[in-house]
């Protein structure tokens, strides 16, 4: 016996907008939600509790911003393990965020990655797990790793990828100042 449960927002209402981020719920976030939660169960599945939790956690005029957690806790083991990323749904465009929404030209990936190196470091110290600093470079480049705060650029790590599982999944913010030139003229609306 398995527990599967999945979490996804709704907005009530008939209106375009709400219409259109129902939509976008129901058909552009299915890939997100982890298959093992609800789809094609076979009796293997029954070795393993999920849970999909799709939440919304910031609201803007320009963006609604919603968190996925996806728990998995497979029976017999010591600790279950999850995992933490962002849908970022913009309002007007009624799509998903892409990167060239923040970022401009070609040069912001290699400054990105060396300013996420520098901060994971300060971050967990001598915690640090990594074997290959650039491990961490397609991590930091994705937009569903990616958060926003009034400070800066917030970007989230699973457990393990870059120190112990204790450590839990850890973040860290990249000042918007220290993206100076590379950001994109519609980045102003993700600024909050």
């Amino acid at each position: 016996i398995a527990t599967k449960s999945v979490s996804t927002p709704r907005i009530d209402g008939t209106d375009g907008e709400a219409q259109a981020f129902n939509r976008f719920i129901e058909t552009d976030t299915t890939a997100d939600i982890d298959p093992n939660s609800t789809q094609n169960l076979t009796s293997d599945d029954g070795q393993e509790d999920d849970a999909d939790s799709l939440v919304v956690t910031a609201v803007t005029p320009a963006r609604i911003t919603m968190t996925l957690t996806d728990y998995a806790y497979p029976h017999g083991a010591a600790h279950g393990s999850y995992s933490v990323t962002y849908i970022h749904y913009l309002r007007g465009e009624q799509r998903r965020l892409k990167e060239d929404d923040i970022f401009a030209g070609a040069a912001w990936q290699a400054k990105l990655q060396t300013l996420a190196l520098a901060a994971v470091k300060e971050q967990v110290g001598d915690n640090l797990m990594l074997d290959d600093p650039s491990s961490i470079n397609p991590l930091v480049i994705d937009p569903e790793r990616w958060d926003f705060s009034k400070q800066g650029l917030v970007l989230q790590f699973e457990p393990y990828e870059v120190a112990p599982f204790a450590a839990g999944a850890p973040t860290v913010t990249i000042p918007w100042s220290a993206l100076d030139g590379l950001l994109a003229p519609s980045a102003v609306n993700f600024e909050n």
